[in-house]
């Protein structure tokens, strides 16, 4: 598999792994206030992974599903909210996968082989660091 399609599976692993993660939340949390950005931002997520699996499928790549570092990030988070407080260690974790998936970006537009892709993934990246912004809000106010 060549490295473009290399760091785009891995942003797409990233972004699949992310909006699950903002839907357990939601459920977890169970505040409709809270529920409705996780839910916003878990689409946003699954809209750009869609996108970008259509392009490796396009030249018959094999799409990548999770991303075991997030997937491990999100467990250990959701066990610790489970023994602490629920609502700011989910915003706090969430806030973090956001940093992540915004260094990943960055990192893959740099990237000599991603410069066909380099418009859309700043285009993508733009929504991700709104997203990122509320949750950073949401973490102050916490």
């Amino acid at each position: 598999m060549s490295q473009r399609l290399n760091h785009l599976n891995d942003i797409i692993a990233t972004l699949k792994t992310g909006a699950n993660f903002y839907r357990k939340a939601a459920r977890q949390l169970k505040k409709p206030d809270l529920e409705a950005i996780f839910v916003e931002n878990a689409d946003l997520r699954d809209g750009f992974a869609v996108q970008l699996a259509a392009m490796v499928e396009e030249v018959g790549g094999e799409v990548k599903e999770v991303d075991a570092t997030e997937k491990t990030y999100e467990l250990a988070n959701r066990v610790g909210a489970m023994i602490g407080d629920t609502e700011k260690t989910l915003i706090d974790a969430l806030e973090e996968h956001e940093e992540r998936t915004l260094e990943l970006f960055r990192r893959v537009i740099h990237q000599p082989d991603s410069a066909r892709d380099q418009q859309m993934l700043q285009d993508m990246m733009e929504h991700l660091q709104q997203s990122h912004g509320r949750m950073r809000e949401l973490r102050r106010a916490t």
